[in-house]
């Protein structure tokens, strides 16, 4: 497969032969990719194009970069806004900006460079001083040569220059390759392998890796293995020591926490562990949790002990203590185990030693050194005890006067004709402790409504208020007449979608008077956030897709085969676009594939899709679809007809709410009616087959701080047919199920 065709095939527009409905690659088509060369192609008025090829030398890595243009334009002194070529490397097992270890070089089509690193201190890439690139020499240098339809550079970066020894360089240095073309000042396209809108040095989509033999091979985001990354040299590298692990007793002001995604890493910050980036071997072990200014740990029983200490500047006497102390370093600057408040990650790496410590020893280095180990953890809060639905309306707390937003409603309507709705509110913010979630009903099809419960954690059961509920969702088994709902429970110490989990109780008997309803105990799931409806596949098989921020760029897929008891991860889809709330849709299609869409953060205005062929085991490489998506939540259901029935906001701005139809498996909606024109967001859906004729009922907020209004609707499928391409009377089509104002 050429260089050419693999870009086809990232973009989503390649065709396979797995499917009549959906044509693409599956993911297996890319996983023993290989290049030679890596070619890129960049169209302002006139196409552009790049080829690369990179070499292992014995001092260091030799980038050539072959361009063809057929305009060549720079601008004197604005070396960034002409036509260049830029590499992005980094000789470390992360995808992260390294303070003394990323480096950047650009050149524009005159031969003017620019090479600089990054520093933490500064948050961003500064001029490397100290080295002459003009100059050929041992550390850095390039070439420089016209051609007569473009530009030949030739870099050069030492091993040294990339603070990294040679043995570990060897197959693991990683590079982003662009293009820049600009045939004038208002004519410019700027292209980067495996991405779309641009470089995002913090989190790129893909990057190359140089691979022993000299062949770009792909790396989507990657995880810290000590298996795959500890060198062979290394006399930790047989991991025998994982074998015999000591055990630990945190001392004052800490706690064993199991370590896995979600945890959070320091008692007073908001860091918590990454999927991506926490080793897979050390994923249920024991770590100390305590201040980020030190913590202190006793080996009640002998073994190994893991360290991992921040490996920035600013913790280098941090490190040189650990060393002093007799700890082996086993792998440096190799990912981190947080990220910030702010959803992407923090520009930090980390150092992990290793250390067999006797019975009695005690580990204590100061700022930023958390042991692992075995031990006696402590759960959190969020993950080990539910929330309450309560029943009494007459509690002043849920008084709708101290409430200041209504909003991320959801609806379900029984087998018996009740609709159940159900939203998220509190006395400050979304995400914010104080949250908790409403439940109305309404036995009349929607004409009026109220209120019969909440669902709440911090007012009954959590004494130290570390909980919140942030959301819930309403889904109801059809087959048996069930009611579930599944909620999400939050830290208050740390960002909601950092710290969450999803918890689920049901009611088997939702048409009986509330008094009387069968509800079961609430039941920790899986982490993350869900919002949007449980997928029932023609096998009878339930299909979850939580949102998990800690592993952000994956799409979770759970499996339940025993209706709701027991889940299971099934399969991660690799969507890096859906970096936001995924709010995730699984559609099976009608020849049994199955359609994942999510609500992307891309420039684009689109959700972003993936495909699977085996029930949701493996997943093909995101690629946009064709449904307009301002970066919310969009609903997509499967009507008795075998209709696609879509809800969303057709326009930017989170305005004209849309209700859709297709009859093509979603490639096209030619029927549609606009709900509000006005701004609302996170429609839901329900269905109700009243006769052979769907009853839909749809619900959605309206300016949840402003007005904090929830509006609901039902219509049939002909309805939208008949009226497709008009703006319902909200007067008469719409009821309003609460508001603030």
């Amino acid at each position: 497969m050429d260089a050419a065709k693999v870009m086809q095939v990232l973009a989503g527009q390649a065709e396979a032969e797995k499917t009549p409905i959906r044509k693409y690659y599956p993911s297996s088509y890319l996983e023993d990719f290989s290049e030679d060369t890596i070619t890129i192609s960049a169209t302002a008025k006139n196409t552009a194009t790049v080829t690369y090829t990179a070499r292992y030398t014995d001092n260091g890595v030799e980038i050539t970069a072959v361009v063809k243009d057929p305009t060549l334009f720079t601008k004197p002194g604005d070396i960034g806004n002409g036509d260049n070529i830029s590499i992005h490397l980094q000789a470390t097992n992360s995808v992260m900006r390294g303070d003394r270890f990323a480096i950047n070089f650009l050149c524009d089509a005159d031969g003017t460079y620019m090479l600089r690193r990054y520093t933490n201190a500064s948050k961003s890439f500064q001029t490397v001083s100290g080295v002459n690139p003009t100059t050929v020499n041992t550390t850095a240098y390039f070439t420089y040569t016209k051609t007569a339809d473009g530009y030949k550079v030739v870099f050069f970066a030492s091993y040294d220059l990339l603070r990294i020894p040679k043995e570990q360089a060897y197959g693991n240095v990683r590079m982003l390759l662009s293009l820049r073309n600009t045939d004038s000042a208002s004519e410019t396209q700027y292209l980067v392998y495996g991405t779309e809108e641009g470089v995002n040095y913090n989190m790129p989509n893909t990057w190359l890796v140089l691979d022993t033999n000299n062949t770009f091979t792909r790396d989507d985001y990657d995880t810290v293995s000590f298996k795959e990354d500890i060198p062979s040299s290394n006399k930790f590298a047989s991991l025998d020591f994982l074998k015999n692990l000591a055990t630990l007793s945190a001392g004052s002001g800490s706690t064993l926490r199991e370590a896995k995604a979600g945890a959070q890493t320091f008692n007073d910050r908001t860091y918590c562990f990454e999927e991506s980036y926490l080793p897979a071997e050390l994923i249920g072990t024991a770590y100390v949790h305590g201040s980020i200014g030190g913590n202190t740990a006793t080996v009640t029983k002998a073994g190994y002990v893991v360290l991992a200490v921040g490996e920035l500047s600013v913790y280098d006497a941090v490190n040189a203590k650990v060393k002093a102390a007799g700890w082996t370093q086993i792998l440096c600057a190799a990912g981190t185990p947080y990220n910030t408040a702010v959803r992407t990650n923090a520009p930090d790496l980390v150092n992990w030693y290793v250390k067999y410590c006797n019975a009695g020893e005690t580990i204590s280095f100061g700022e930023w050194a958390i042991p692992f180990a075995n031990g006696t953890t402590v759960p959190f809060a969020w993950e080990s005890k539910g929330a309450s639905l309560l029943f009494d309306t007459s509690d002043s707390y849920y008084g709708i006067s101290t409430r200041k937003w209504h909003g991320c409603p959801t609806i379900e309507v029984t087998n018996g004709g009740r609709l159940i709705a159900a939203w998220s509110t509190g006395d400050t913010a979304e995400g914010k402790p104080g949250n908790y979630a409403v439940l109305a009903y309404s036995d009349d099809n929607g004409k009026t409504w109220k209120e019969f419960g909440y669902v709440n954690s911090e007012k009954e059961g959590d004494p130290n208020k570390e909980t919140t509920v942030c959301d819930i969702q309403l889904w109801l088994d059809k087959e048996t007449n069930t009611l579930y709902g599944f909620y999400i429970m939050s830290s208050t110490l740390s960002p909601f979608e950092k710290s969450s989990a999803v918890w689920m109780f049901s009611v088997e008997n939702p048409d009986a008077d509330f008094s009387k309803w069968k509800v079961s105990e609430h039941k920790y799931l899986f982490p993350g956030l869900l919002r949007n409806n449980i997928t029932v596949l023609s096998d009878g098989t339930w299909l979850a897709a939580p949102n998990n921020y800690l592993d952000e760029r994956y799409t979770a897929v759970y499996a339940s085969t025993d209706k709701g008891k027991t889940w299971s991860l099934r399969g991660r889809a690799y969507i890096p676009e859906a970096i936001n709330y995924d709010e995730t849709v699984v559609t099976e299609l009608a020849d049994g594939t199955l359609w994942l869409t999510v609500r992307a953060d891309t420039a684009k205005k689109v959700a972003y899709q993936a495909f699977s062929f085996d029930k949701g085991c493996t997943w093909t490489m995101s690629s946009p679809s064709d449904i307009f998506n301002c970066t919310t939540r969009f609903n997509i259901t499967r009507l008795s007809s075998g209709a696609l029935l879509m809800v969303y906001n057709a326009t930017s701005g989170r305005t004209n709410m849309t209700a859709a139809l297709s009859y093509d498996e979603g490639k096209t909606w030619p029927y549609s009616i606009t709900l509000y024109e006005a701004y609302t967001t996170y429609p839901d859906v329900s269905v109700l087959n009243v006769n052979g004729v769907d009853q839909i009922h749809i619900i959605f907020d309206r300016d949840r701080y402003n007005y904090g209004r929830l509006y609901h609707g039902v219509f049939t499928e002909e309805y939208i047919k008949n009226n497709s391409g008009t703006v319902i009377n909200r007067d008469t089509m719409l009821h309003m199920v609460t508001t603030l104002k």
